[in-house]
């Protein structure tokens, strides 16, 4: 053991070496990689990490089946305590924007979200355009969907053109309610109408998480598993060949699954009842053809699930 002079010991040397060797391959190593390196990695070392998505597909025609996938208009399932939702600012009705029958998804976001039947719906003011939404968006169970005979008796009234201000007023009530004839939505000139979804098409490419979604998930074990580093942030965004990949970063417009296309930092919601982050990928909502709304300046939308009690949770963010 000794302090000071000029003798290093052999050992010593050696270590050192050894030491700069590792850092030196580990910078070619990070900055050699490329995206189609990364995706082999993530097949490789995590398959899981890569999920499929799918868009929809819309009908040729609407139908008048009232259990129906459907974005925009003014025709949602109404069972039997409906009242069309009213925004608490402006205290304008809020805007219907989709309906999922969640029987007709396919069987991978049944499993994600642990349901399978009823319906998913969303109701949102495009005015005041609240972040960390939680209200007036619901799962309806299939049992919610044989009618009452009160709203049997409410669509009779209407259908038949009785004559309502002779009713009693609870029922007056009631009947307005059930069978309120709201307008479609408009915003800026465009009328939200109604698109029905034949079907949902899984997307042709898998999808992984963007660079910081990977980076921070489980405090950087899924960034050490794949062996990316800060230094590799620049892959996704030079070196993806879209007819080549058959993975790619989140993709945009509305879809079921994958990940969120993130348009600044990462937002989950956090459950109001679990405390959790709601990370549970269900839908993703951008200006579409099916619905043309472009929340803000080419933003997106995203409807997450908490993974404690399932409660859907919603937020967006533009560029």
């Amino acid at each position: 053991t000794r302090f000071g002079g000029n003798r290093t010991e052999p050992v010593s040397c050696l270590s050192t070496l050894v030491i700069f060797a590792r850092n030196f391959t580990s910078f070619l190593f990070a900055t050699n990689m490329d995206f189609k390196e990364l995706t082999c990695r993530i097949q490789d070392r995590c398959p899981e990490v890569a999920r499929s998505a799918w868009r929809p597909i819309q009908a040729k025609t609407e139908s008048e089946d009232k259990f129906a996938t459907r974005f925009g208009g003014n025709r949602p399932f109404r069972s039997s305590n409906f009242r069309w939702p009213i925004c608490e600012e402006c205290h304008a009705h809020k805007a219907f924007l989709c309906q999922i029958n969640l029987e007709k998804v396919p069987t991978t976001i049944q499993e994600q979200i642990k349901r399978n039947s009823g319906l998913f719906q969303l109701f949102y003011c495009l005015e005041c355009t609240p972040l960390d939404y939680f209200k007036d968006m619901d799962f309806v169970p299939k049992t919610e969907f044989v009618p009452s005979l009160k709203s049997l008796a409410a669509e009779a009234v209407v259908r038949n053109d009785c004559r309502i201000k002779d009713l009693p007023e609870i029922v007056k009530s009631y009947v307005a309610d059930l069978t309120e004839d709201v307008p479609e939505a408009e915003y800026d000139g465009d009328i939200f109408e109604e698109k029905e979804v034949a079907m949902w098409e899984e997307l042709k490419w898998k999808e992984v998480p963007n660079f910081e979604e990977m980076s921070c998930h489980n405090n950087g074990t899924l960034a050490k598993k794949v062996g990316i580093t800060s230094e590799d942030d620049d892959i996704y965004i030079d070196d993806i060949d879209y007819d080549v990949n058959t993975i790619l970063t989140p993709q945009g417009g509305i879809k079921l699954g994958g990940y969120i296309r993130w348009c600044q930092q990462i937002e989950y919601p956090t459950c109001p009842k679990c405390k959790l982050k709601m990370d549970v990928t269900f839908l993703q909502l951008e200006d579409d053809d099916l619905y043309n709304f472009s929340w803000g300046d080419c933003g997106t939308a995203h409807i997450t699930l908490c993974p404690g009690c399932g409660k859907a949770g919603m937020s967006w963010a533009c560029a």
